[in-house]
């Protein structure tokens, strides 16, 4: 079957469910219920591993593909609209929601301050990535997946009130550590 890029990058290309709530969560869309799934960990725990792995297998077993979308949070800052959720199809992937805490946290060194330009592009980004959250969350009829460090992270990406209605929502599977990939180059 083509994946395309869209949906499954080639680095999930062949990716398989390694979490059996996961496999849960796609059983049920298969048979036409309305799934929700919080995926937590920290970063190479395998939940973008696991929401791409949910995709082929649903494809596989015939899902439409114009059925799915996938967003990922970085690339929100540039596509988002506030309807995008609203418009989107009853299957949405929502990937590392929390990627710019991540970041900041992983930050060890006092940093000198981006010029305004910038900060007012990742305050965009981020607003986006909150607002798509708490679309995603509260729309009806609708399976997802979202994927996020923690809920401590969540509270600062997303906002106390919007992290409350994805945890009250889903089935939260939190992922153990695994060891981090050794760079190749």
């Amino acid at each position: 079957m083509d994946f395309t890029a869209d949906l499954v990058p080639p680095l999930f290309a062949a990716a398989e469910i390694t979490e059996p709530h996961v496999a849960d969560w796609v059983a049920a869309v298969l048979d036409g219920g309305h799934a929700r799934l919080l995926l937590l960990g920290p970063s190479f725990c395998g939940k973008s591993h696991n929401a791409y792995a949910a995709v082929r297998r649903l494809l596989l077993a015939g899902y439409r593909a114009e059925q799915i979308a996938v967003h990922r949070a970085l690339d929100l800052g540039r596509t988002y609209r506030p309807d995008l959720i609203r418009d989107d199809p009853p299957v949405i992937i929502l990937d590392d929601v929390t990627i710019g805490v991540d970041i900041a946290e992983g930050i060890s060194v006092p940093l000198v301050p981006d010029r305004p330009d910038v900060e007012a592009m990742m305050a965009v980004r981020n607003a986006a990535i909150a607002d798509a959250a708490h679309r995603l969350a509260t729309r009806p009829n609708t399976s997802w997946i979202l994927c996020a460090s923690g809920i401590p992270q969540m509270i600062r990406a997303l906002g106390q009130d919007t992290t409350d209605v994805i945890n009250t929502l889903a089935d939260i599977v939190v992922l153990p550590e695994r060891p981090q990939p050794r760079p190749t180059w």
